[in-house]
């Protein structure tokens, strides 16, 4: 029990720290989510929720926008600090926004569609982390056409090179497969070549710990090698700041220390999304491996039976959430008999996960 208790501990420590450095509330593309009016900046269209006087009371609202996953933020207009959500060019989408808000919460009936001005890359860096997923889930995909072309002025990163064509069908093909498996594949072209590549990592080490992830969730690129390539840095820090929440340092969010549970009736019921079950030990922690390097919150679950080890993904208090989670389950994998079912956990590991998923992770919105 200590050496759970101080596991979770360290776990909880160091996702802390990491998500201090990089986004103290939520999944905030700048660090503070905070702008001072500059007319000298980019025009855009957001939603104003409220406006205060005050600093604190700003960033309590903002905060509770960001954990309903609205991109929120603070915008001072002189005295005033306004609370906005969503960065958009055009007017109807931010009216859409707006839309969604009315059904998440009922908090701010008088939101209404504002103008601020921002930098640029805060801009593009909103615009390229979410795409609608289906039925209102929202995936990050770092930047829209993710297709860059060499430019030596630009910043150096590492990336993992999976692939290389001279045919640009097929390196959106192959640059898709790597965006649904939930790695930041993206197209360099290269003289008259494109390469296919996931990651912008200044740090080597970084990128061949990528590589390693590759490995773990494929096998269809067993010759790709960690190479170099020049890109904007808004498209970097674009991609650091999802990748550093949404991964953590190994890759994948440690919601538990080892994803490992039994059934007990006497604590949290939860709805969860099974994909297998096994006798073995080892063949359950092989396919939770798996779903962990793809991004689920995969665990294994003990019950009494001949299939004794369940292994199964989320945690969520109510049954629409795991709907959706299966949805996506069987969007990018093959784990076709998947189905939604109960589980009993310790609450402090449902809310772990909650913290991370809602917070921090895909967020489901509608």
């Amino acid at each position: 029990m200590k050496t759970r208790l101080l596991r979770r501990a360290l776990a909880l420590l160091l996702l802390t720290a990491a998500l201090s450095a990089l986004c103290p509330a939520s999944l905030a593309f700048d660090a503070g989510q905070y702008y001072v009016a500059d007319t000298g900046l980019t025009m855009i269209y957001t939603v104003q929720v409220a406006a205060t006087r005050y600093v604190d009371g700003a960033e309590s609202l903002r905060d509770g926008m960001l954990k309903r996953g609205f991109d929120s933020f603070i915008y001072r207009y002189n005295d005033t600090y306004r609370i906005m959500c969503g960065k958009f060019r055009d007017y109807t989408e931010a009216e859409n926004y707006r839309q969604l808000i009315f059904e998440v919460t009922a908090d701010y009936p008088d939101a209404y569609v504002n103008k601020a001005w921002l930098p640029e890359w805060a801009i593009v860096s909103f615009e390229n982390a979410y795409r609608d997923w289906g039925d209102g889930w929202w995936l990050p995909v770092y930047t829209a056409e993710q297709y860059y072309e060499e430019d030596r002025s630009q910043s150096m990163v590492y990336a993992v090179q999976v692939a290389a064509t001279k045919y640009i069908d097929g390196a959106r093909s192959v640059r898709d497969r790597l965006l649904a498996l939930g790695f930041d594949g993206f197209i360099y072209r290269y003289n008259d070549t494109y390469r296919i590549m996931c990651g912008k990592f200044r740090d080597y080490t970084e990128a061949e710990n990528c590589r390693q992830l590759v490995f773990g969730a494929t096998a269809d690129w067993p010759d790709a090698y960690v190479n170099k390539a020049w890109l904007p840095e808004w498209a970097i820090i674009a991609f650091e700041n999802v990748w550093q929440v949404l991964n953590g340092p190994q890759g994948s969010p440690s919601y538990a220390a080892d994803q490992y549970y039994e059934h007990s009736e006497d604590l949290t019921k939860v709805y969860t999304v099974q994909i297998a079950a096994t006798k073995y030990l080892d063949g359950a922690e092989s396919v939770r491996d798996r779903m962990l390097a793809l991004g689920f919150d995969c665990f294994i679950y003990r019950w009494d039976g001949t299939y004794r080890y369940r292994i199964m993904c989320g945690k969520f208090g109510s049954y629409p959430d795991a709907e959706a989670y299966l949805q996506r389950i069987l969007d990018v994998t093959d784990h076709d008999d998947a189905f939604v079912r109960n589980a009993w956990l310790p609450a402090w590991a449902v809310q772990d996960f909650q913290d991370v998923f809602y917070g921090y992770r895909f967020v489901r919105v509608g």
